[in-house]
């Protein structure tokens, strides 16, 4: 996956991850997907961040480590390109 990315992209990502995670846990929980959401002015149901968050989290934490945050933002990347 990190293959995939540039140094300078994985270095904007981890800031961004870093921004997102307001608890510095380490990790995204629904909640702060839902913030995130909100600063994209998209309002998104529990539920639906709840599937967000299932469909990348690869441990089943409940929640979205930065390893699985660059894997996530390497498809997107991937997709547009593809577009």
């Amino acid at each position: 996956m990190a293959d995939r990315l540039t140094a300078e992209q994985v270095k904007e990502f981890k800031e961004a991850f870093d921004h997102f995670d307001e608890d510095k846990s380490g990790s995204i929980d629904a909640e702060e997907l839902g913030k995130v959401m909100k600063e994209l002015d998209e309002e998104t149901e529990p539920d639906v961040l709840e599937e967000m968050i299932r469909s990348v989290d690869k441990d089943n934490s409940g929640k979205i480590e930065f390893d699985e945050f660059l894997t996530w933002m390497a498809d997107n990347l991937a997709a547009q390109k593809a577009e």
